[in-house]
């Protein structure tokens, strides 16, 4: 009889053990998706800043490499095509933020975040071998439209400040969002784990 009343409270022990762990899943789920949707309304704020720059880009860009900058038009549309292309690889990228994923499939979520990451690494890469053959045509233009001597080296040294600056800025901001959905995907996946 008494064996009988000790297995009984073991019972109701493991049952209550159990009601906590299930408990406590149920907060630390609860705490990942709160986490998690606020990384994410600090990405899409991130998106659309990047956006309004490519939107200004594209509209201030063509007046002011042809007619401030005396630039060939040829250099202006690829100029313009690289923010263009920029503009909307960007929308493509960044559309699963959008998909209300946290309130259903966590792994799917998860998913589509590392689909992001390993898009803006490869629109990251892209931009980077663009870049490099675009400055040296800049130079060139700079150079072709100088009215003074040595003003081409002027303006060529303020590009590559500015630049360098540009780079230093979205380099930041790259990081920071890689690192961003890396951690949301780990701590998402880290919850399945659980």
């Amino acid at each position: 009889m008494e064996e009988h009343m000790e297995l009984q409270e073991m019972r109701e022990q493991l049952e209550l053990l159990k009601a906590q762990v299930a408990k406590q899943q149920l907060v630390n789920d609860l705490n990942v998706r709160k986490m998690a949707k606020d990384k994410v309304s600090k990405l899409k704020f991130k998106f659309w800043w990047k956006l309004a720059i490519c939107l200004f880009g594209i509209a201030y860009c063509p007046w002011a490499i042809r007619e401030v900058m005396g630039a060939s038009l040829g250099f202006t549309l690829v100029t313009e095509a690289f923010l263009v292309v920029a503009f909307f690889f960007e929308i493509i990228t960044h559309k699963d933020l959008w998909n209300d994923h946290l309130n259903t499939n966590m792994a799917d979520f998860s998913r589509r975040m590392l689909r992001i990451k390993k898009l803006n690494a490869m629109w990251f890469k892209w931009g980077m071998i663009f870049i490099f053959p675009w400055f040296a045509w800049f130079i060139y233009e700079v150079y072709k439209a100088s009215v003074y001597e040595y003003q081409w080296v002027a303006i060529g040294i303020g590009g590559l400040i500015g630049g360098l600056i540009g780079f230093a800025i979205g380099y930041r901001l790259y990081r920071t969002e890689q690192d961003a959905l890396q951690e949301l995907s780990e701590q998402v996946n880290g919850l399945q784990e659980e």
